[in-house]
């Protein structure tokens, strides 16, 4: 089992920083493809088998990395959140402790049922109760050590309420992870987090809850997406996440820069159908400085933009490369130092406000 990197604790001068690149099963592996990308830590998720159950046998049941070219970690998520939104394809839990346990995954997610917005106090313990279940049945059939405990809540005391029950269920947990996120920075019908400064506030205070009752621990947010958000998270106190951003940008046919928002790989002035704005002469700058699998090949910044504009594979190297290239950054900027500068040059002002710096 590879050596993972442990979150700091308040004696320690470096904080390791940790991003898995969520992966469809359908879907090419980009990241196999690339050396500069080879390695890195990917994420894969049994909710797939919930839409297509032939997948538990054609897919899971199978050794996971040589399949998709994985040399690095991998963390396999159960699919809460899918079986959530499609019940009828629900996954038994014995099913799920059968394949984490023949899996050559080296984390893997119990089984969680996130609240919704629209839900009773009564409903949302309900789901927190079959949660717990879940994870109960799974520490007993899988123990500590891949297993990854969840905590959800939609107020202060049911996280508090939530993260003492994991404690009570062992002292021995190396990850512990936060659900949750996109829903709630989603703001999808909650009267009380009715706009996006509330949704954030609320995220901050369940991973600091959860960063302070675990200290020593491995602490990861699930289904984060913008880079500035997946740098926030990090800055808030989380120090592994997930996201599939990556490749949704550059589904959409956009690339990432260094502390900008999603861009289309187009020069200004240039007539587009496209809704989201175009290069500025800054963002030029940018992309003629990338070092990215894909830039780095190209001998001007022309050559850049028409790869970059010709098909998924290369916005999807480049995305993958930039984002990964910043937590780097927020890495060796907290370790000399610079955190406060760094942050304020990456996010917008109302992650940034958030920030105890």
């Amino acid at each position: 089992m590879f050596e993972f990197l442990h979150a700091p604790t308040k004696h320690s001068k470096e904080k390791k920083l940790q991003l898995w690149l969520g992966q469809s099963v359908r879907a090419r592996v980009v990241s196999a493809e690339f050396d500069e990308l080879k390695g890195q830590p990917l994420m894969l998720s049994l909710g797939e088998a919930v839409h297509r159950p032939q997948y538990l046998q054609k897919i899971f049941s199978k050794p996971l990395k040589p399949q998709f070219g994985v040399d690095g970690p991998l963390m396999l998520d159960s699919g809460g959140f899918t079986m959530m939104t499609n019940p009828d394809g629900a996954l038994p839990i014995q099913t799920i402790a059968d394949v984490y346990r023949d899996t050559d995954a080296d984390l893997f997610i119990s089984l969680d049922f996130p609240p919704g917005f629209d839900e009773t106090e009564q409903e949302r313990s309900d789901k927190y109760r079959r949660t717990q279940e879940n994870l109960e049945f799974l520490l007993q059939e899988l123990g500590t050590e891949k297993l990854i405990p969840v905590v959800h809540g939609r107020t202060i005391d049911e996280v508090s309420a939530n993260i003492d029950v994991i404690k009570a269920r062992s002292s021995s947990w190396a990850w512990v992870g936060v659900g949750g996120i996109v829903p709630l920075l989603r703001q999808k019908n909650d009267s009380r987090l009715s706009d996006g400064r509330h949704a954030r506030e609320h995220v901050s205070s369940i991973v600091r809850q959860t960063k302070e009752a675990f200290p020593e621990h491995n602490v990861h947010a699930f289904g984060v997406g913008a880079p500035s958000t997946i740098l926030s998270l990090m800055a808030l106190g989380v120090n592994s996440v997930d996201s599939i951003g990556w490749r949704s940008a550059a589904n959409f046919g956009t690339i990432y820069l260094p502390g900008r928002p999603a861009r289309f790989p187009t020069k200004s002035g240039i007539k587009t159908r496209h809704t989201r704005p175009a290069l500025t002469e800054a963002e030029i700058e940018l992309l003629e400085n990338c070092l990215c699998p894909i830039c780095k090949h190209c001998s001007s910044v022309e050559e850049r933009l028409a790869k970059l504009n010709s098909s998924y594979v290369p916005r999807a190297a480049h995305n993958a490369w930039v984002v990964l290239s910043e937590v780097r950054s927020l890495e060796s900027a907290i370790a000399s130092g610079e955190h406060h500068h760094f942050l304020s040059s990456r996010l917008p002002s109302h992650w940034f406000s958030l920030l105890n710096l």
